[in-house]
């Protein structure tokens, strides 16, 4: 039993508990998104898709919609955890793997192992995409804030030493 010995203890756990509560949301969130958009994409849009029964036409439908509903579902991922983007796709690009896997051996898809496998790592580039451009996006955003607004001399001294210079001799 954790015991709380006053408010800065019930703060970090406070803390805690949310960061925890975050991290959940964001694989459970991240994945339901997934399966969503591509079920949406192959069953809704498509008409089902399937390696044998689908035509080239549709096939090749699939392969950008589908990975595109990765990408997105990467970003919300990435977005709803906001620190440590990448350790919190890993569960969603396991549960592809095993997903994959399974539907593989037990029949539940009907293309080629290297079909089946190619879309599983489609998936698993798309989720890894999509928590990347959120991370690219948010290192952008934070440099682009950082930067210091042009002041004359000040912006021609960006190593700030500009106090350790001689004085002028200008009166």
């Amino acid at each position: 039993m954790v015991q709380l010995r006053g408010t800065a203890d019930l703060r970090r756990f406070g803390s805690l508990l949310l960061t925890l509560a975050r991290s959940v949301a964001a694989v459970v969130i991240g994945y339901a998104v997934l399966v969503l958009l591509s079920t949406l994409a192959q069953e809704g849009w498509l008409g089902g898709v399937s390696y044998h029964g689908s035509s080239l036409q549709t096939l090749i439908l699939a392969s950008v919609f589908t990975p595109m509903a990765a990408v997105i579902a990467g970003f919300v991922t990435a977005m709803i955890a906001r620190k440590r983007v990448f350790i919190h796709a890993l569960p969603i690009c396991l549960g592809i793997a095993v997903e994959t896997t399974l539907l593989y051996r037990t029949g539940g898809v009907d293309g080629p192992l290297w079909f089946e496998a190619l879309a599983g790592a489609t998936l698993i580039g798309g989720v890894l995409l999509g928590v990347g451009a959120w991370h690219w996006y948010g290192v952008v955003t934070r440099v682009r804030r950082r930067q210091p607004p042009d002041r004359g001399a000040a912006a021609n001294n960006p190593a700030g030493t500009a106090h350790l210079r001689a004085p002028s001799s200008r009166t």
